[in-house]
Formats: C-alpha cells, structure tokens, sequence
C-alpha cells in the first residue's frame, strides 16, 4: 500500500495527472502464500468500519513455479531476468556456478547497472554459501570483468555501510547514503535493522527535502 501511495504521489509530482499502479508481489518463499484481503490484518474489526480500510488487489507471481528455462529466455528484459535469476537460485550452488554469466547480461554501458550489480553480488555474498573466493573467480571469468569488479566495490560500500548500523544517528546516515546512491530501501533496511517502513519514511523525508532545496533555489 505505501509502494502504490508514494509511486502515485511521485507520478502525479511528474505528470500533473493520477496514474494508476498494478501493484505485483514476487513471492520466493518455499511455503504457499497465502493471499488474503488487506483489511483482514487487523483483528478484532467490526463490519461497519471495514470501509474505512483501504481495499486494492496484487498481481501474484510465484518465482519457484516458474521453469528456469522461461526465466533464461527473458532476452529482452535482462534486468528483470537478473532479478528473478537472484531470487529464485541465489541458494542453489550448481545453478550458479554453470549460469553465473547470465546474473549480469544487462547493459554495463550505464553507470546505474554497476549499482544493481553490486545488490546482486552483495545478495549473493551473504545467501548463495559460495566462498567469497569461488565467486572472485567466477567474476574474472566473465567478458565484462571490469564492470563486475566496480558492482564488486559498490557491494563492499553496501556490506561497510550495514556494518556501521548501531546508533540511530548512525542508521539515518547509512539509509541516507543508501538513498543517495540509488539503493532500494529493502536493502537500505537489511543494512541498517531498521524496519522498511522506517526507511521508507526517511526516504519520503529525504526526497522531500531534496525537493524544497530545489524550490528555494
């Protein structure tokens, strides 16, 4: 719901129109996802306050029920194979070790890429159970070594930055740094401990901020 909330609010800042969002969930567990109304959360509601309680619907998609090989075939959205790719096999050694170059078959033309290679290195520094020297040696086997040793640097900044978290003052400046340099705020909130609705406020905060320097100016 805050996902769908700020996205409206950020488009309609952009475009002066409201725009709608088909808001999906990726789903990587092994359990069945239970998908259930949204005012079901809250215990002990009585019927004639349920509409005051905001009502939407997800798309669903269950990326352990989706065939390697159709993830694989994702040619013309490498990002998004990329992902799907982490989620699904981050913990599966064989898998990785034989289609590591496929982690990173997006575009490392743009500076951005080496940011969200450095979340996808970083993910699987801390899940795959490869040692770190293992997937050195799969990164110097890659064509694009280059651009995987900068997503390297990028997901050691990440791995500093979370060892930083303690002191709230600490935790904000990390999130802020986190937010600065593009970094999702799932990952800003694996970082810091924070919960991801509170770095989902101090990101809204540093944007808004962001926004009145701009105006002033």
């Amino acid at each position: 719901m805050l996902y769908i909330a700020e996205i409206m609010r950020k488009n309609f800042e952009n475009t002066g129109r409201h725009e709608m969002v088909l808001p999906i969930v990726v789903y990587q567990g092994t359990e069945k996802f239970e998908k259930k109304p949204f005012h079901t959360y809250f215990e002990d509601l009585e019927n004639e306050f349920l509409r005051f309680i905001p009502s939407f619907d997800f798309l669903l998609v269950e990326i352990q029920k989706i065939p390697d090989s159709d993830i694989l075939n994702l040619g013309d959205d490498d990002a998004l194979k990329a992902v799907m790719l982490t989620l699904k096999n981050s913990r599966r050694k064989r898998f990785l070790r034989k289609y590591f170059r496929e982690f990173f078959s997006f575009s490392y033309q743009n500076p951005i890429w080496e940011f969200f290679s450095g979340q996808i290195l970083l993910y699987l520094f801390e899940v795959s159970g490869l040692k770190n020297s293992e997937i050195d040696s799969l990164i110097k086997s890659q064509n694009n070594i280059q651009f995987l040793m900068r997503g390297k640097t990028a997901a050691q900044e990440l791995r500093e930055m979370g060892e930083k978290k303690g002191k709230l003052e600490t935790q904000n400046e990390v999130v802020r740094t986190a937010w600065k340099k593009i970094y999702s705020a799932n990952i800003a909130s694996e970082l810091t401990g924070l919960s991801l609705k509170v770095v989902q406020k101090l990101y809204i905060q540093f944007e808004t901020e962001k926004n009145q320097i701009k105006e002033t100016r």
